[in-house]
């Protein structure tokens, strides 16, 4: 094992007492990539504010196969949860220096400690274009966002860990009612409908369970994410479910990808450092530790799953939501006071069983006939393959009908239709590959929840069509 000495991460220079500043990461991945041939630093692209977005690669020190890539992505929401990004730059040292019970003989680093430098400097949970960043994995409105959509196609992942912090008090909330959270650690996975089973099931009944266990055998409370508790009688959920949030899409591109989200305490509390940051990255670093240790032992086990399941013909689902658990029993959870720190237990209905909607042969493809420009562009952005007819032909596919309701300006869609037609020369097409067809029907079928056309800047599109102007060919 190496006896590397590295210097102290800029968190630990500043003792505590702010924020490193993006430069300051920047320079310290440089430093990280020196201390460790052939790491390199990953130019991602610029953020909305022209800060640089950076990556740090630690290649495998071995020839060990099969070799597991990993991405580990912090701070998305910037100085808001800046922990993450803290804790990745103390990660580095541990990789760099041998520990993590040699976790880089076999695995392959990326590592992005610093997902929205402008949040961060800014000392905003936002992009300086007021975006939260991880809302955009279906439009990729932002550079931000389509630069970690070009790293996922660029490194392929075969696992992604997401990293987060969640607020305990919420002013304009639950704290309204006297109360705020109570947990230290979640988790949660990738939970598309879409993904193929075999994949989802893995994750949530193999290394979840296994994820939750590691941390609270550390000394540390978790437990499997709950979606935000903004009022005491609400039905409470696991994460969302839609392709619009980072570990989503990150599984829709092939990878197992997890959520962490440790405990953000409030601003305005008396703590040993800035924001109590020196706890909460010490949660981070452990949650993340168990974590790689986790992915060593499994390494093997992963790969293979993955691979026997990266050209899955199974059916999509096109949509999913949460329901009620259907026996009747509420889910107990603590919640503190705020007058006093006192914990109590309560109830809430339990909506965290996932009822799943239509499914959908994976097709071998799409035609779109109308907004071709934008939709190249679009398609583009998802790393989606895409050529335009150069004359006309005639073709075998299913037509989807709609109408707008005049009451919400919504189309309501109508029974799929399989017709002859001819294209016309300019039509694009849209070919979808075994290992993307998931993603493409998440992003162009009409009835998919995470559709393009849930957002009113591509459902305007459909207020004056005569018709549906992309046309779905015949199944793989």
């Amino acid at each position: 094992m190496s006896t590397l000495a590295l210097r102290a991460s800029p968190l630990e220079h500043n003792a505590y007492r702010r924020l490193s500043r993006a430069d300051e990461i920047g320079a310290d991945l440089a430093y990280c990539a020196a201390q460790t041939p052939p790491a390199e630093v990953l130019a991602l692209g610029l953020t909305a504010g022209g800060r640089p977005l950076q990556a740090l690669r630690l290649p495998a020190q071995s020839g060990a196969q099969p070799c597991l890539r990993v991405l580990l992505v912090a701070s998305q929401h910037g100085a808001g949860e800046a922990a993450g990004g803290e804790a990745i730059l103390q990660i580095a040292r541990a990789l760099i220096a041998g520990g993590l019970a040699g976790a880089r003989e076999s695995i392959e680093f990326v590592l992005v400690a610093d997902a929205n430098p402008d949040g961060r400097d800014l000392d905003s949970n936002r992009n300086a274009n007021g975006s939260n960043l991880n809302r955009d994995f279906v439009l990729l409105s932002q550079p931000e966002a389509r630069a970690l959509n070009r790293l996922l196609l660029r490194f392929a992942p075969h696992v992604v860990l997401d990293l987060h912090e969640s607020a305990v008090l919420k002013p304009r909330t639950l704290a309204r009612t006297g109360f705020m959270t109570d947990f230290e650690t979640q988790f949660d996975c990738a939970n598309h409908p879409a993904l193929p089973r075999a994949l989802r099931d893995y994750a949530e009944h193999e290394l979840l369970p296994r994820l939750i266990a590691g941390v609270n055998a550390a000394g540390t409370r978790a437990q499997r994410y709950l979606g935000e508790i903004v009022s005491l009688t609400q039905a409470v959920t696991h994460g969302d479910l839609s392709a619009r949030k980072f570990r989503n899409k990150a599984g829709l591109t092939g990878a197992l990808s997890f959520l962490l989200e440790t405990r953000l305490d409030p601003r305005d509390g008396d703590y040993p450092s800035f924001r109590n940051i020196a706890v909460r990255v010490a949660k981070q670093v452990l949650a993340v530790t168990v974590f790689l240790r986790l992915l060593t032992v499994q390494r093997i086990a992963i790969v293979e799953l993955l691979a026997a399941h990266a050209h899955s013909s199974e059916p999509m689902i096109l949509s999913a939501r949460y329901v009620s658990s259907g026996d009747g029993r509420a889910l107990r959870i603590p919640l503190q006071a705020i007058a006093d720190a006192t914990l109590h237990e309560m109830a809430f209905p339990d909506h965290r069983t996932v009822a799943h909607g239509p499914s959908l042969a994976l097709p071998r493809g799409y035609w779109i006939t109308d907004h071709v420009a934008e939709f190249a562009r679009f398609l583009g952005a998802h790393g989606i393959a895409c050529s335009r007819l150069a004359t006309a032909r005639r073709a075998s596919v299913v037509a989807q009908d709609f109408v707008m309701d005049a009451a919400d300006g919504r189309p309501r869609w109508q029974q799929d239709r399989h017709i002859e037609q001819w294209l016309p020369a300019g039509t694009l097409a849209v070919p979808a590959p075994a290992d993307r067809a998931r993603l493409l029907g998440t992003l162009l079928e009409p009835r998919a929840s995470s559709s393009v056309f849930r957002y009113r800047a591509y459902r305007r599109l459909l207020e004056r069509a005569p018709e549906f102007f992309i046309l779905r060919d015949r199944p793989l």
